[in-house]
């Protein structure tokens, strides 16, 4: 009697003991590494309900529904499949729109994924812009996060889903959750960008605002090392630290808000962001409180930079930030006048990296006050540095940012703040660009947002 192993060599059952001790000494080393492997593994590199689609091809069924020119760029709205979700009335294809923007220009160009925040639909405003100035733009309409009441061609389960119900659904699994379709249909639309054949796909950034920001983590996470540069605006991770939709996850069953955390929180995601990161952040956000929004940063391990904003719900109101008229393009909270430094630099080369706030730190004073310090590097132009503080705490969204005085002595900064004060140091330099350390409490414990030096090294 024989058997056959996978090599189709011939095997006698009559082989030697010794043989069969050996491979069951084998067989107990393998059972022994897969077990260390399972412990010593992050639950969400295990469980991460994205793989089946991170195939890196472009998505299937593309279609192009009409094309058009404004001026130097064409403008294209688009169709594709993303998956099929089984339903109570069987299965149903969900169908992806989205807008494509390019210059007319022949040759290659850096390509941005562009998402939106929550209740919004694909931003043909600013993909426009974005080609205007030599990008090639993929904006789609994301599945959950869209307001499917708005969204004109798309399709699928989701559009019968009413906007803000099915982020926390979990049952049967992970993926009924609605924003498990929005992030899919950003990863298939990073795919989509970086096979068009006018895209250099060496040079591809995302950003998106809100929701969008929290996509922007999660795709940058996905995507490792096929993106080159990713903007998060007001984007985080950490729900259950300090967010607007704790409630929501508290209304779970225990077992339930776990998964979602475990398999749909960016902080699980974060952690293999390969791309040069930025975050922008207001310090009174609605959505995303300081602590979550630190302790995401705090995950990501590739280079990095960040401002809050002081005294800011969901708008960025510093130079270099929102416009101060919510009304036109580019005038809203998703867009930031220095993004485009950003972009220009990392996937064009063009101008010098955003400055940095380095070496910042607290030590005790007199008079009952702390001396604070830290240095700016990379800025361009006269430098204007402010450290604000508040008294540790008042809720979060509550705050009130007060500015301190600051002296320069050097290379450094210097302010006096109260005792026991929370506080972060904010410089803009003269593009503007403005950027931020992270958050100190009053302990002098760092919500560790540290941004990770690095060479300016634009797009070499």
């Amino acid at each position: 009697m024989v058997i056959r192993n996978p090599n189709w060599q011939t095997t006698h059952l009559s082989a030697p003991k010794q043989q069969f001790e050996g491979a069951r000494c084998m067989l107990k080393l393998v059972s022994l590494i897969f077990l260390v492997f399972l412990a010593i593994t992050p639950a969400s590199a295990l469980e991460n309900i994205f793989n089946p689609y991170l195939t890196k091809k472009p998505p299937e069924g593309i279609r192009v529904l009409d094309s058009e020119k404004h001026g130097g760029v064409e403008l294209q709205h688009i169709l594709f499949d993303s998956r099929t979700v089984q339903t109570a009335n069987g299965p149903v294809r969900s169908e992806v729109s989205a807008v494509i923007t390019r210059p007319v220009q022949q040759g290659r160009h850096p390509g941005i994924l562009l998402l939106h925040g929550g209740a919004g639909t694909a931003q043909e405003d600013l993909a426009l812009d974005w080609a205007q100035r030599g990008f090639v733009v993929v904006a789609p309409d994301l599945p959950g996060i869209a307001d499917p009441t708005k969204v004109r061609n798309g399709s699928g389960a989701w559009k019968q889903v009413k906007y803000g119900e099915g982020f926390f659904t979990v049952s049967p699994d992970a993926t009924a959750s609605v924003l498990f379709d929005g992030v899919l249909a950003a990863v298939q639309s990073l795919y989509l960008l970086r096979s068009l054949p006018d895209v250099n796909s060496h040079r591809i950034g995302v950003t998106g605002v809100s929701w969008g920001g929290y996509t922007t983590i999660m795709v940058a996470g996905l995507a490792g090392k096929d993106i080159r540069a990713a903007y998060s605006i007001y984007g985080s991770g950490h729900y259950d630290l300090g967010s607007a939709f704790q409630g929501g996850l508290k209304s779970l069953p225990q077992g339930q808000a776990e998964t979602w955390l475990r398999q749909l929180d960016a902080r699980n995601y974060a952690p293999s962001i390969k791309a040069r990161f930025f975050e922008a952040a207001a310090s009174n956000d609605t959505f995303f409180w300081i602590p979550a929004v630190s302790s995401t940063l705090a995950e990501i391990h590739a280079p990095k930079n960040l401002v809050f904003a002081p005294n800011s719900d969901h708008w960025m109101d510093v130079p270099g930030g929102c416009e101060h008229t919510k009304e036109g393009v580019p005038h809203d909270n998703s867009w930031m006048t220095m993004q485009v430094v950003y972009f220009e630099y990392l996937l064009m080369g063009k101008g010098k990296p955003f400055p940095q706030v380095l070496d910042e730190a607290a030590r005790p004073g007199k008079d009952n006050r702390d001396g604070v310090r830290f240095h700016v590097k990379d800025a361009v132009g006269t430098t204007d540095a402010t450290v604000y503080y508040s008294p540790s705490g008042t809720p979060w969204k509550a705050r009130k940012w007060l500015p301190a005085k600051v002296e320069r002595r050097g290379r450094w900064y210097q302010a006096q703040i109260p005792v026991g004060s929370d506080w972060f140091a904010l410089a803009t330099d003269g593009r503007p660009v403005t950027v931020s350390s992270g958050v100190h409490t009053g302990s002098d414990r760092t919500l560790d947002t540290s941004v990770t030096q690095e060479a300016s090294t634009g797009s070499k």
